[in-house]
Order: structure tokens, then C-alpha cells, then sequence
């Protein structure tokens, strides 16, 4: 059923409540250049600029993004935040307040674009008085292109501050975050202050590390020979289909060894980093050849918690969306069986609406792990990296893993033999790959391959 029009009345009403918002945020953001008289000519300039952000088009902007916020406009209200990075630097916020602010508010202007506007709002953390956080409006992005534009934004104020003086105070960088739209506004007009703070802690937890959770990754020495892989696909068999319709994306170096899922290896980011653009290119081709077929991208878990972790999405997010919407099955591989539920929760949120499918690759033959937990995901298992198991280690294993995963998808990799393959598909599991059926590929196959269910089972 279409949506109702808004009435004259909500217009006129939203419209109301917003502008009396904004009347008292350009007081703020034109107060500046009131308070900061010894700022050179340019600054004075800069802040000068925003001005044109400010109008009455705006209120209506935020107005209807707030009535659209059970649909369409989910994602293109973000939030950056300077709670943390103020409480991190302590008594040096009150003596440096009007140049951060001009740093970032001048920063977002010559960022955020034509069409799009900004709202300074009162700090977000229940301090006493000042802004430090922001609201950023993308009428016209969907949500994907909105987050990665204000990280964007908020990584240039990290850079910028980092710059000025705060770099040995080690402080807490600015934050992007999407604002829930639903309460956003206050009868008032105002923006509650309890939304903003949720939307800083969901940020906040999700670059959050556990100890426990993380496992240190070396770093190559400048001088050791640079390490070069190949991308191979390994394809699955489906058990519904009957096809072999899965691929999964690996980088195998000269003697090998997967870099990528091998836990035992140093995984270079380079190399996970040219595997997402791969992928892309990849999925390019599925869809120009009309493949009904998924790919597998593994993503490594302690990469995650790097500055390549910011690369890495940059890089899925520039697959065409209709694409990896239709094909891109992201793996997070290497997670150690310590981490919490909550944690791998966050990593699936952060992935689940820019792709198909989530996985989470496990140790089959460990202890089980809290991916279980989890509903919304894929769970698979590269064999082809584990070592020292037979056939009744294998069979224990798998039965165990489809007990617990339930109704999720199921997936194995690495199996060696017919036998293997049998053992798989008595216990479960959705799909199934390994030298039994087909070695790894160079390219994508030009049709997909059939094989009877029977074939699958013979002895």
C-alpha cells in the first residue's frame, strides 16, 4: 500500500520544530567567529562558508528524512561525534574549544557536498555545555554511500586534529555513526541527546577490542622478500541445486599455502586487499554472463582491527551494490574460538546489508565456538588448512557442526576423497567442495556443472 502524502499541518508542524533546532545551530556555528578573534583571515573565511548550509530548505530535509525513517531514509542521518576524543584530552578541550570546532565544522563544509547539510548539536556524553557532535544530512544517498561518506569526513578530523596538537595526549579519534531516526527529535524541536549517546555507543562497541578476542599479527620486516600469491577459486557443490555454483575466493602463495585462511601464516593486507578487488572484478563477470553463482570472499578477523580494516570495506563497498547484493558471501576467517557472541554480533551488523550472505569460518575439529550463537550467518570449514584428522575424527566433526548449527547454512571445503565427500552429505551439510569433486580454478567456469545428487553419494 503506497505511503500517505504528509499533510500541510505535519509539514508546517516538523518544519516548525526543526527550524527552531537550526535557528539556535547556526547561532552556534556564526558565534565562532564571534569567539575567535585572533583566527587568520582565511578561518574567518571558512566558517563564513557554512553559512550556506543554513536555510530553511534544511529544516524540511531533516523533517521528512525523520517521517521517512521506517523506510527509505534509514542510514542517511549520520552522526560524528567528538564525546571521546574531548574526554581524552581533557582540560585542553576548554583551552583549544574554538580552533577544534573551526577545524571540524570547516572540515565538513568543504566535505560533505552539494545538496547535503549539517547540524552542530550540544555534546552528546551529558557535559556541561558545548558542541561536539554533529549531525550530517544525505537526502539523496542510500545508506551505504552515506556511512562511507561521513567516515570519510571523520577520518579527515582525525587526520586535522592529530595535526594540530593533541597527537602525545593519545586521544580518542572523532567518531561516525548512524543515527536512529525513530526519537531522533524532541517535542521541542531539539535533538534527544539519549539517541545521539546510543548511536556513539553502538560506534564505540563496534571498534571496541577484546584481549581476549584478537590475535597479534606480525609485522614483515622491510627487507624480507615480498611475498606474491595467486587467486584461485574453489568451487562447492550444493546440495539443493545440484550444482556446483559456489566459488571461494584463496591466495595461494608459491609453495602453497593459503594465505589468507591459514591460521598459521602471517596474512599480508596487501594481499587481502587485492583479493577484495578481485572479487569485484569477479562479480562483474558473474553478472554480465548471468550466473546463478555465489562467491566467497574471505575476510580475515584480526584485519578487522587494523587501519586496513577501513581499505577492506572501501573495497566491497565499490563492487557494484545490485551485484554483491546478488553474489558476495563475505567469509570472516581466522576468528579465535575465544571470542564472544557479542563481538562477532557486531561484525556481522557491520557486513550483513552491503552482501549476500555472512559466514563465519571455523575450526571444525576444535571446541565449539559461540559462531553457533548466532542466527543470520553461513558457517563453513576449510579442511584443506587442517592437519592429523581421519575419517571418524571427520565424521564426528561434521555431525557435530550441523547438530549445533541448526537450521544455518553449512559449508565444507578441503575434502580429500569420495568417501569424504559421503561423510559430508550424511551429515548435512548444504555445500560441499574439495579434490573429490574438483580441483581449485584459475577462472570462473564458462557454465556451471551439473552433478546428479547420485553421483555425489555412489560409492
Amino acid at each position: 500500500m503506497p505511503e500517505s502524502p504528509p499533510t500541510t499541518d505535519d509539514n508546517r508542524n516538523a518544519g516548525s520544530a526543526i527550524r527552531r533546532l537550526l535557528r539556535s545551530a547556526r547561532d552556534a556555528v556564526l558565534g565562532l567567529k564571534q569567539r575567535a578573534p585572533d583566527h587568520a583571515a582565511a578561518d574567518h573565511q571558512a566558517i563564513a562558508r557554512t553559512r550556506r548550509y543554513w536555510d530553511d530548505s534544511t529544516a524540511l530535509t531533516l523533517a521528512n528524512l525523520v517521517r521517512q525513517s521506517e523506510t527509505k531514509a534509514s542510514g542517511r542521518v549520520q552522526l560524528i561525534s567528538l564525546a571521546d576524543f574531548r574526554a581524552s584530552i581533557g582540560e585542553l578541550w576548554a583551552q583549544f574549544e574554538d580552533r577544534i570546532l573551526l577545524i571540524v565544522e570547516t572540515t565538513i563544509a568543504r566535505m560533505i557536498g552539494k545538496g547535503h547539510t549539517f547540524i552542530p548539536v550540544r555534546n552528546a556524553e551529558g557535559m556541561s555545555s558545548g558542541v561536539d557532535s554533529w549531525l550530517l544530512l544525505f537526502p539523496d544517498l542510500d545508506e551505504d554511500d552515506a556511512v562511507a561518506h561521513a567516515e570519510k569526513i571523520a577520518e579527515r578530523i582525525g587526520d586535522k586534529l592529530l595535526g594540530a596538537r593533541f597527537s602525545l595526549h593519545d586521544p580518542q579519534l572523532p567518531r561516525a555513526a548512524t543515527l536512529d531516526l525513530t526519537g531522533v527529535l524532541n517535542d521541542d524541536g531539539t535533538v534527544n541527546v539519549e539517541v545521539m549517546k546510543s548511536a556513539v555507543a553502538r560506534a564505540r562497541q563496534a571498534e571496541s577490542i577484546t584481549a581476549a578476542g584478537v590475535r597479534e599479527i606480525a609485522t614483515v620486516p622491510r627487507d624480507r622478500p615480498r611475498i606474491h600469491a595467486r587467486a584461485v577459486l574453489r568451487p562447492a557443490w550444493c546440495v539443493d541445486t545440484e550444482t556446483e555454483d559456489a566459488f571461494f575466493l584463496r591466495a595461494i602463495s608459491g609453495t602453497g599455502q593459503d594465505l589468507i585462511v591459514d591460521p598459521d601464516l602471517t596474512c599480508p593486507e596487501t594481499i587481502a586487499i587485492n583479493l577484495c578487488a578481485t572479487a569485484g572484478r569477479m562479480i562483474e563477470d558473474i553478472g554480465k554472463r548471468g550466473l546463478r553463482a555465489k562467491l566467497g570472499l574471505p575476510i580475515p578477523y584480526p584485519l578487522l582491527y587494523t587501519p586496513a580494516a577501513a581499505s577492506l570495506r572501501e573495497a566491497i563497498l565499490a563492487i557494484p551494490k545490485q551485484l554483491r547484493l546478488l553474489h558476495l558471501r563475505l567469509e570472516i576467517v581466522r576468528t579465535p574460538p575465544s571470542v564472544p557472541a557479542e563481538q562477532l554480533a557486531i561484525l556481522r551488523e557491520l557486513f550483513r546489508p552491503v552482501v549476500r550472505e555472512v559466514a563465519f569460518l571455523i575450526d571444525v575439529f576444535a571446541a565449539p565456538s559461540d559462531v553457533f550463537a548466532l542466527d543470520h550467518i553461513a558457517i563453513g570449514a576449510d579442511l584443506s588448512v587442517a592437519r592429523g584428522w581421519d575419517e571418524a575424527d571427520l565424521r564426528n566433526a561434521l555431525t557435530r557442526m550441523c547438530e549445533k548449527a541448526g537450521g544455518r547454512y553449512t559449508y565444507v571445503l578441503g575434502l580429500r576423497s569420495q568417501a569424504h565427500t559421503r561423510i559430508a552429505f550424511s551429515a548435512g551439510i548444504d555445500e560441499i567442495g574439495g579434490q573429490s569433486l574438483s580441483g581449485d580454478l584459475e577462472a570462473l567456469p564458462d557454465r556451471l556443472r551439473i552433478v546428479p545428487r547420485a553421483a555425489i553419494i555412489a560409492p
